[in-house]
């Protein structure tokens, strides 16, 4: 075993369709080999488990890098390059960012006033939106530009990982369907076939996980599932 064709074993591996006990092995930067059991010369993950790595389809992150508080500007390399560090210790390895357009404030109005033209500015937006948004959908879909939508105003986990075991724990969903909501479906979704699953011949970009059990709360009454990141492969490459 090598640093860039890791072999991990003693692993509950989330595969499409079932978690086995056993062993992956990265070779050439994909997935090479899969097998139950536990072999000698691979790294003991001590029953930790290894989940295909995060693909991230849309995120403001970068922003708060570039301007980290108000008045405050980073340079762009290091911005990213922190930007980056922090998305792959998270178990994401493929991440499409985003960035606002429009929507910064030009003057120094009061959070307030702002919101207050926010409203009144939706209000009349509304009488527009449903036959705008029906022409965007349609000039997409004639350029096969893949759609989505999102709300940003939810209390949902911090992480797409910690959503997944979440969502396991209170019993609503398997983990390996859980596991796809992020990612084999995102990847799926943009066109990006060689990742997003642990199956032999994708990419090589895995993540272990430990999960750290916490009592439960009225809104998880069967206890809180914490996963704890404890290394990330891109290609069979550590990165984190």
């Amino acid at each position: 075993m090598t640093n860039d064709e890791p072999v991990l074993t003693n692993a509950r591996v989330v595969l499409g369709d079932e978690v086995i006990l056993g062993s992956v092995a990265v070779r050439d930067g994909r997935i090479a080999d899969i097998s139950t059991g536990i072999v000698a010369a691979g790294e003991d993950l001590d029953g930790d488990y290894p989940l295909p790595s995060i693909v991230e389809l849309h995120t403001d992150h970068v922003e708060y890098h570039l301007r980290p508080r108000p008045g405050v500007h980073w340079e762009a390399m290091p911005a990213v390059l922190a930007h980056d560090a922090q998305m792959t210790a998270a178990g994401a390895t493929t991440v499409l960012d985003a960035v606002r357009l429009g929507s910064e404030p030009s003057n120094r109005e009061t959070v307030t006033r702002s919101a207050r033209r926010l409203v009144d500015a939706l209000r009349e937006a509304d009488l527009h939106a449903d036959r705008n948004r029906q022409l965007v959908a349609e000039g997409a879909r004639r350029r096969g530009i893949t759609l989505a939508a999102h709300d940003d105003a939810t209390t949902e986990p911090s992480s797409p990982i910690q959503a997944a075991f979440q969502l396991v724990a209170d019993g609503t969903i398997r983990l390996e369907d859980a596991v796809k909501l992020i990612s084999s479906n995102p990847a799926k979704a943009v066109g990006l076939d060689d990742r997003g699953e642990i199956t032999v011949g994708r990419r090589g970009d895995l993540v272990r996980v430990r999960t750290h059990a916490l009592p439960g709360t009225s809104e998880h009454p069967a206890g809180l599932r914490v996963p704890i990141v404890r290394a990330v492969y891109r290609q069979g490459v550590r990165v984190a």
